[in-house]
């Protein structure tokens, strides 16, 4: 892929229903990842990026999330970061669940958003119990980052626009 950039979005809606607490093997998490509406940085992805996306989700089966898992089982929650060590050029963080089962929704005013469904082992109950409590809190939150090449983007009213295409996922 060449001129590959990366834009790295953060979720904005995350949730947990009671049904997915009381799933005995995974807690189950959903997170809004993104929508055709631009964010506040100005950034956003097609509804063909989205379509296809959903459409070709055997390529991102259980594509891993990691966490700063130290700090997550320390409570520490302001300082949760990615770990990123400049001089490795290497993230330090532990991989921690991973997202299964991609979906979107169109809303009445025709905004189309992309979800996925995350799944985090029951096994590691205390870090289950720390994403809870920070969902509880209202901050539980994550990131996840786009990959693209900006000749298959297009700004429109100000909005970089990322759309399908094999070098963008």
């Amino acid at each position: 892929m060449e001129n590959q950039k990366s834009l790295v979005l953060l979720s904005s809606k995350v949730m947990i229903s009671e049904e997915d607490r009381l799933n005995p093997v995974f807690l189950t998490v959903h997170f809004l990842l993104t929508s055709n509406r631009g964010n506040l940085n100005r950034e956003a992805v097609t509804k063909k990026f989205i379509d296809d996306l959903v459409s070709n989700q055997d390529r991102f089966a259980c594509l891993p999330m990691y966490v700063d898992m130290e700090r997550l089982l320390t409570g520490d929650y302001d300082n949760l970061t990615h770990l990123y060590n400049r001089m490795t050029k290497k993230f330090e963080t532990e991989q921690f669940g991973s997202l299964i089962n991609f979906y979107e929704e169109t809303d009445e005013e025709g905004v189309t958003s992309l979800y996925a469904e995350a799944r985090f082992p029951k096994r590691e109950l205390d870090a289950c119990m720390r994403l809870v409590d920070l969902y509880q809190q209202g901050r539980l939150r994550v990131s996840v980052e786009i990959r693209y090449n900006p000749a298959h983007s297009f700004r429109k009213d100000g909005v970089l626009f990322i759309d399908a295409h094999e070098d963008n996922a």
